[in-house]
């Protein structure tokens, strides 16, 4: 009866930065050398571009923490409602009309089973405390 709605949406991050200060054995002159993403092979590059390249791999980096957080909710929500027993659906908030703007989650009986109702698209990590708190006000309703 549990049910979280698998997505297709596959978030990857990837990220590639290499550098490295060479000299050159026949003139002793340094070279900077890197290569990131977008870089097939070593190439000199300056300071200046290597920390563009930097800055860059800092808002990947954040990419990838937001994937760990992402996850995180994704799976206690998903125990959540395994422990709970509670389906979970997920409804396009076109379909609630002018409620939709401002939908955050529901929790109902139907038939006798708990479901919480959430928007499509909602953030995990939006969407984990709200779970939490529709159950825990739901549990002591039935007090």
């Amino acid at each position: 009866m549990t049910t979280v709605p698998r997505t297709n949406d596959s978030s990857f991050v990837n990220l590639i930065l290499q550098a490295q200060i060479s000299i050159d054995a026949d003139t002793g002159r340094p070279w900077l050398i890197a290569a990131g993403n977008t870089a097939d092979d070593w190439d000199e590059t300056t300071p200046d571009k290597l920390r563009a390249m930097v800055a860059d791999a800092r808002q990947q980096l954040d990419q990838v923490e937001a994937l760990a957080t992402r996850y995180e909710a994704m799976a206690a929500l998903q125990s959540l409602v395994d422990e709970q027993h509670v389906q979970l659906i997920e409804c396009p908030r076109a379909e609630l009309g002018d409620l939709g703007k401002n939908f955050c989650g529901w929790y109902a009986l139907i038939d006798g089973d708990p479901v919480l109702v959430f928007p499509k698209g909602q953030d995990p990590a939006e969407r984990l405390p709200l779970a939490r708190e529709l159950l825990a006000r739901a549990a002591k309703s039935r007090a």
